[in-house]
């Protein structure tokens, strides 16, 4: 379950990271953030499935205060990535309306 709370806390902080980079133009490292932040996932959520799996087989999981945080947590990671998916975009957007308003060229793929 540690491990599981460790990759899904990592993704937490990488999406968090790439919104933060965003607002500052650097959608490439925007996009690797959230890249790391998706294989983080994936790997928690693998390690969730696999304590499901084992427990719906008959496995004798004790389901404690732990496990509720790490299930908390992996859906709270879930539930950021479109948001900061969001707030990327409204950052492209907001920079290429910032550039326009100077007298610079708008570049919508900013």
């Amino acid at each position: 379950m540690q491990d599981e709370e460790h990759h899904v806390g990592q993704a937490r902080s990488s999406y968090i990271k790439a919104v933060r980079v965003a607002s500052t133009g650097d959608f490439d490292e925007a996009a690797r953030l959230l890249a790391a932040g998706r294989a983080e996932y994936t790997a928690g959520h693998e390690i969730h499935a696999a304590l499901l799996t084992e427990m719906a087989g008959g496995g004798d999981i004790v389901v404690d205060l732990l496990l509720a945080h790490a299930e908390d947590q992996l859906m709270g990671a879930d539930q950021l990535l479109p948001v900061a998916d969001a707030f990327i975009e409204v950052h492209k957007r907001l920079l290429s309306l910032e550039r326009e308003l100077r007298g610079g060229p708008a570049d919508p793929t900013v």
